[in-house]
């Protein structure tokens, strides 16, 4: 008995809490189990959740496991857990068995009710105060009688950010599979998390994006911009569709990217030679992306940089930058916004945003509403509101982006 005190002393404390930038977490050399037969350290976790908190105690998970909640849960949550526990070697009861290790999953909307009962045993909560994307994960070796395991999401790609965590968190020995009881409640500081493939030079190989995509998902990045320069139909032959080989290596990068939690972003660049004033042209350009759109791609860029042109105005115009507003409208977007370029008396690189609709209000019916992004004041674009393809006048900066989400 004494020496269990001691032990247990000694391991409290060598415990200490760091927090850095926000970030807290309680580190811990080593536990053992409760039946002493196995010390292992923490993992490390990439990216750091915001916070963890490392109990005394380890969980040695059994042969066999329970899911509840797997009928409501992100299947994309499910099905990689799934991949995980077959992985290790570790069988799904098809029936509940109460000598098993249960696994709870699913999103706070989900209303479970072993998760609620589950949370109040372990004395874990505030899933629902965390930002989007966010969730909690909770591992307590003396819940039930072989231990529980909770993955709560603020919605379902916080449940996969979760269960991506749980797969770095288990440690396998050959013979055992095993985890520190841990409490981890994390959420993005960034909500754009990504990559823009907008190179010149040869492109990546459809291998290569392939991984690249899986490679997010895994370290919980949330975004990829297709938008290689040496793409023909990306940029030189911008007006011709994809031919249909070519198409179905889009499906394949759109399917993956679904998968991963990542929102595939497809950019296209018709500055070099477009037409502002050619339906012809309008019509190309809404053709291209519709084409992708039905693919299921619902976010969508218009590069206006490497252009040899002036007329800042005509594409402020936003005809042809962000498509018309009613276009917009009809198609449902939730969001589309601009960047310009900053005007010379600014400090280089710097650049002005405009916003359309905002995350919160959506477009509305009288038009896109003008918001503000990072401090940019409203006043710089000429007036508040945007309507039916006309922006206030712009000062003749040539606008390089243009972006908007279609839902």
């Amino acid at each position: 008995m004494r020496r269990e005190m001691l032990k247990r002393l000694l391991a409290t404390t060598m415990a200490s809490v760091f927090i850095i930038n926000g970030l807290t977490i309680t580190k811990v050399d080593a536990f053992t189990d409760k039946n002493n037969q196995v010390s292992i350290s923490l993992p490390k976790l990439n990216p750091a959740p915001k916070n963890i908190e490392v109990n005394e105690g380890i969980l040695t998970i059994t042969s066999t496991v329970n899911i509840q909640g797997k009928d409501l849960a992100d299947e994309d949550a499910i099905r990689v857990l799934k991949e995980f526990l077959s992985e290790n070697n570790i069988v799904i009861n098809e029936t509940y068995d109460e000598s098993s290790t249960t696994l709870i999953v699913g999103e706070v909307e989900d209303d479970i009710k072993e998760m609620d009962e589950a949370k109040e045993r372990i004395g874990v909560s505030g899933t629902e105060e965390l930002k989007d994307e966010g969730y909690l994960l909770a591992v307590d070796s003396n819940d039930g009688s072989n231990g529980t395991i909770l993955i709560e999401g603020k919605d379902e790609d916080g449940t996969f950010y979760g269960v991506k965590t749980l797969t770095q968190l288990v440690t396998n020995t050959g013979s055992k599979v095993y985890s520190n009881d841990v409490v981890i409640t994390d959420e993005p500081t960034m909500k754009t998390r990504g990559i823009v493939e907008g190179f010149y030079g040869t492109p990546w190989t459809q291998e290569d994006r392939l991984n690249q995509i899986r490679f997010y998902g895994e370290n919980k990045m949330n975004t990829y911009i297709y938008a290689p320069k040496d793409d023909p139909y990306h940029r030189d032959q911008w007006r011709d569709p994809y031919p249909q080989e070519e198409m179905a290596r889009m499906q394949e990068l759109i399917n993956t990217a679904n998968e991963n939690k990542v929102d595939f972003v497809f950019a296209i660049s018709p500055g070099k030679d477009i037409d502002m004033n050619s339906e012809a042209d309008y019509k190309a350009l809404v053709d291209k992306c519709e084409s992708l759109y039905d693919m299921g791609v619902r976010s969508f860029a218009i590069l206006w940089d490497d252009i040899f042109t002036d007329d800042g105005a005509g594409q402020a115009a936003c005809r042809y930058g962000g498509l018309r507003a009613g276009d917009l409208r009809r198609r449902g977007a939730r969001a589309a916004f601009l960047l310009r370029a900053a005007p010379p008396s600014r400090s280089a690189g710097r650049a002005a945003a405009l916003t359309r609709g905002g995350e919160s209000g959506g477009i509305e019916q009288s038009g896109m509403r003008v918001g503000r992004t990072r401090g940019v004041p409203v006043s710089e674009f000429g007036g508040n509101e945007y309507r039916d393809g006309v922006l206030p006048e712009c000062k003749k900066e040539s606008l390089w982006l243009s972006f908007f989400m279609v839902r």
